[in-house]
């Protein structure tokens, strides 16, 4: 062959492996679904659920919903009710008998959705970049779309922001639109928000102040970060911290998730402020895994440390609980299978028996304990008395806890209750400790001489002395502040200042 043929056969076979380059790659740019996974599933739904209601697709595949039942249907992204962790997914209507709804999922991740109308009916859909979970080939070095995705998303933020109207202070508005709430949250706080929605409902007995408390947790969110969950506090069902979780994972996407939840909650610095965070992880992500509380103690248990696990757990159980108590009795609420109106043990006796599980578990209990006896305090005691060993103290501290929460924090009351308490194994002091500590975390930093004010109308000595250590051992975790550790120890009576000292400095 000719040196001429030789250089011409070569140029040619060039040219066809750099065509067929482009043609590939091209294609995959404008056919994403010659290497990404795609394809179109179909879930059915009915009386019974979603069918099936766990699939796994690459990005840019589409899901059709069929309605198959008699009754209204209404698909959509986690949580409910906002939608908000993907807020395209959600057809914006009830989908009628025989209807469908398609929805072609553009973003990689773990999706839960529900339905609208019967949120105890969900599922999972998981997006991968291909079927495979691997990068698409081809896939050459570009900007990250997340981070582009994160700055349009920043701008829009500063939008949603502008021109906002000033607004009343405990303007009663703010309950019904929410176009004041937001202004309401950037002009005055996250806390100061959640105050006065509280004080206009109430206290949740006029108006069922869950929604308006979910928007405060998102609008924090865009405005403060990872800052809202320590400025969200569980009153209105921690609604607070849902909407503060939706935020979250709207930014940050549910891969990877008990990373994620590390790096928030790393910015705090008190350890309180670091626990409230933590504890308001738990509410979040028990509601965002649709109340999946085995689940929620496997992402709890990828945190960091056991003080990260614990604080977890602790807020799941609380949120599991409150949403058992009264989250509103209407098609838009939350609900748990994790309670029962018989077994006043369920659900610690029904899950893991890690040790701190069972103890977070046993330190909420008691309020559901409460709920099924009619508020009896005598006889919640002697539920306490049954409880499994190692776990009757934290059950006794969790009613001083309850005594406090249902006295509004009230001293006389308070000693009423836990002075009926069984005298034998400290029990009367873990009473008056669970005490302290509700008076403690629902004044958090602004903490003066609530908590004291109680241990100075304990009697007994003994008593009295363990209830000034129980302030005395949360102090430092309350503030970094000398000069405010010495504020608080000086509303102990002068006996036991010197005790306060001994564990603030």
């Amino acid at each position: 062959m000719s040196p001429r043929k030789i250089i011409l056969l070569s140029a040619a076979f060039t040219i066809f492996i750099c065509a067929g380059f482009i043609v590939v790659r091209y294609s995959y740019l404008f056919n994403k679904s010659l290497f990404s996974g795609t394809s179109t599933e179909v879930i059915y739904i009915d009386e019974n659920g979603f069918s099936p209601n766990k699939i796994e697709i690459g990005v840019n595949s589409k899901v059709i919903f069929k309605n198959t039942d008699t009754r209204e249907h209404w698909p959509a992204s986690n949580i409910h009710p906002s939608h908000e962790i993907y807020p395209e997914f959600d057809p914006k209507k009830p989908l009628k008998p025989g209807e469908e709804w398609s929805f072609v999922f553009k973003r990689s991740g773990i999706w839960k959705f529900h339905d609208h109308y019967y949120p105890q009916l969900a599922g999972t859909i998981t997006v991968s970049k291909d079927e495979k979970g691997n990068n698409t080939p081809f896939d050459f070095p570009r900007p990250r779309s997340g981070q582009v995705v994160q700055d349009k998303q920043t701008k829009k933020d500063e939008e949603d922001f502008e021109n906002l109207p000033l607004v009343e202070k405990n303007s009663d508005k703010i309950l019904t639109d929410n176009i004041l709430l937001k202004a309401y949250v950037k002009q005055y706080g996250v806390a100061e928000a959640m105050a006065s929605i509280i004080k206009l409902s109430n206290y949740g007995s006029s108006v069922d102040c869950h929604q308006q408390a979910h928007e405060i947790g998102r609008v924090g969110y865009k405005l403060s970060g990872s800052l809202t969950f320590e400025q969200c506090d569980a009153a209105c069902h921690s609604g607070c911290y849902h909407g503060a979780m939706e935020g979250f994972l709207n930014q940050k996407g549910t891969e990877n998730l008990a990373e994620n939840i590390n790096q928030i909650c790393e910015t705090f610095e008190t350890s309180f402020g670091t626990f409230e965070c933590l504890h308001g992880v738990g509410h979040g992500v028990l509601a965002y895994l649709d109340y999946d509380m085995p689940a929620t103690i496997e992402e709890c248990a990828k945190l960091k440390d056991n003080f990260s696990h614990t604080s977890c757990y602790g807020g799941m159980f609380m949120e599991n609980i409150l949403t058992g108590l009264g989250y509103g009795a209407n098609k838009e609420s939350h609900s748990t299978t994790w309670l029962n109106n018989t077994d006043p043990y369920f659900p610690c006796n029904a899950m893991s028996q890690e040790y701190e599980v069972q103890f977070q578990c046993y330190q909420m209990q008691t309020s559901w304990m409460l709920k099924i006896t009619n508020y009896d305090f005598d006889k919640v005691a002697q539920y306490c008395l049954k409880a499994p060993e190692g776990y009757k103290q934290v059950c006794f501290k969790s009613l001083g806890r309850d005594a406090g929460g249902q006295t509004l924090r009230n001293p006389d009351s308070i000693i009423k209750i836990c002075s009926a308490m069984p005298s034998e194994n400290d029990y009367i002091d873990q009473c008056y400790k669970g005490a302290v500590n509700v008076i403690i975390d629902f004044w958090g930093p602004n903490l003066k001489g609530q908590a004291s004010e109680l241990c100075k109308k304990i009697i007994n000595a003994t008593h009295k002395n363990n209830c000034y250590s129980s302030i005395a051992e949360r102090i430092s975790g309350l503030s970094n502040d000398k000069n405010i550790r010495e504020m608080i120890c000086n509303t102990f009576e002068l006996t036991y200042q010197k005790l306060c000292r001994i564990y603030t400095n």
